[in-house]
């Protein structure tokens, strides 16, 4: 099956290069085409100046992933090779078909008028676009408790079952299905999503923006839906330097034609119910756009979690004085206790800066750098004081055939200095990869993508199959995917 995928990709970037041999500028794409080079960074939704009727979409995603003898996945080397957290977003299954996503969309954004949206998905990306909610049923977050992952157990009123909207919406797709993983983490299983929900006001003017609800972040270059990405993988800054989504409300301003200003309150990152009941994080943007200049500065600030591994993966053993045990395995529950994934309250701050520029109506260049701190790290990273981590991300999307056919390239780094984002526990862990992808939209709701990627780190953490035979890790991971888009 790698043989015959290779042989696609090669013919499909073969057969973009003859056609792109004698031809000349190409024209602008037109507004109906798949995918293009990734949206450009913008604040958040601004009203239509006329009213308009319920819009509906549908667009379904599948994707084959051929990683050689990679699983995807990290290894912690404190902690035995067979620990660690997948090391992509969504493409995190190697060498099989996936089905990553139904997505359904209902939007009414009216100046004058009271609008909304709502967003569900269905399939394999669901799991990833979930709001945790890990603390709403962890018993002593942060803690080292003396006995088993007491997966079932929850503070009184809250549903055993694991996080959901269920207190106000009791049925599916509303009432999310968790796995335990230990000591109050929980892992999103149940392949559905709400993953926008929110209302929304414009002033007549369209001066002024109100929103309400749940809806995407303002930060990052990528967005979750990757057939309006130039890539299918995500990048390392929108798995492990970024959230997704955000909960609470949000106020945009539009100063004038090219300036916007947005402020916002809300439950945190990937969060529906805060810490305390009330609003913890805060959201400031300014964003300034013209006819081919994109750019914004987004700042994050608030009370999180410490989460251990981007608050997902498995929960380890720990010595009782509070060292890892090695390897997990060798630690019995009455010697050791369960090291928790969801750590002790910090705040948590995130400096966000995206840039696209239109070079030509056929050639995008963007960059994404993210700088990011959390206090209170204990007992995941030495010093437990706290952890950073920043990187950059580097884009070049170029069209041609009338916007019909795309080639697009990315680059970028990771640095996580305690190991603590990615998990690893590694020391100044650099995180490298280079993706190179080719685009055939086939029809206005029909897009095809091959794709090649190559993640390098400084130090051995990716698992592959022999590493479970052998101990040993590696600091590669390459890829070939192929992804297909229909939308309607």
């Amino acid at each position: 099956m790698r043989r015959i995928l290779i042989l696609v990709v090669s013919l499909v970037a073969a057969g973009m290069w003859a056609l792109s041999v004698g031809t000349s500028e190409a024209a602008e794409p037109t507004a109906d085409v798949i995918a293009q080079a990734s949206p450009a960074p913008a604040a958040s939704p601004t009203a239509t100046p006329t009213p308009q009727m319920w819009q509906y979409t549908a667009t379904a995603e599948a994707s084959y992933i051929a990683a050689g003898a990679s699983q995807l996945s990290f290894g912690v080397p404190a902690l035995g090779v067979n620990s660690g957290f997948p090391s992509r977003a969504f493409d995190y299954r190697p060498n099989t078909f996936t089905f990553n996503t139904l997505n359904l969309t209902a939007t009414k954004l009216s100046a004058g008028m009271i609008g909304g949206k709502l967003e569900l998905n269905i399939g394999n990306d669901a799991n990833a676009m979930s709001s945790m909610n890990s603390y709403n049923l962890a018993p002593n977050p942060g803690s080292v408790t003396q006995n088993a992952a007491p997966c079932g157990s929850s503070p009184t009123g809250q549903p055993g079952r694991g996080p959901s909207l269920s207190p106000w919406i009791p049925f599916p797709p509303f009432n999310n299905t968790y796995k335990c993983l230990g000591n109050g983490a929980y892992y999103h299983v149940s392949g559905y999503d709400v993953t926008q929900l929110y209302l929304q006001y414009a002033t007549p003017d369209g001066k002024w923006t109100g929103t309400a609800g749940k809806y995407f972040t303002l930060v990052g270059y990528e967005v979750a839906q990757a057939w309006q990405d130039a890539q299918f993988s995500r990048s390392i800054l929108w798995g492990y330097a970024e959230p997704i989504t955000h909960t609470g409300v949000r106020l945009a301003y539009a100063y004038n034609s090219h300036i916007t200003a947005t402020l916002g309150g809300n439950n945190g990152w990937d969060d529906m119910v805060g810490t305390t009941g009330a609003l913890r994080s805060l959201e400031s943007q300014v964003a300034y756009t013209n006819a081919n200049l994109t750019a914004s500065a987004t700042f994050l600030w608030g009370s999180e979690y410490a989460a251990f591994g981007n608050g997902s993966g498995l929960s380890f053993n720990v010595n009782p004085n509070g060292t890892l045990a090695t390897p997990a395995a060798a630690c019995s529950t009455t010697a050791c206790g369960v090291f928790p994934v969801v750590g002790p309250i910090g705040n948590r701050s995130l400096l966000d800066i995206v840039a696209s520029y239109k070079l030509f109506p056929s050639l995008t260049l963007a960059a994404n750098y993210d700088v990011g701190s959390q206090s209170n790290t204990a007992p995941f990273v030495t010093p437990t004081v706290g952890a950073i981590w920043n990187g950059l991300a580097g884009y070049a999307a170029y069209t041609f055939g009338s916007g019909k056919y795309g080639v697009s390239g990315r680059y970028e780094y990771f640095s996580d200095p305690q190991g603590y984002r990615t998990g690893t526990l590694v020391p100044n862990l650099r995180w490298d990869e280079f993706t190179t992808t080719g685009l055939i939209n086939i029809s206005p709701n029909v897009a095809v993508r091959g794709e090649y990627r190559m993640d390098y780190t400084n130090a051995p953490v990716f698992t592959n199959f022999r590493s479970f035979a052998t101990g040993t890790l590696s600091r590669t991971q390459g890829t070939m995917e192929a992804d297909l888009v229909v939308k309607y």
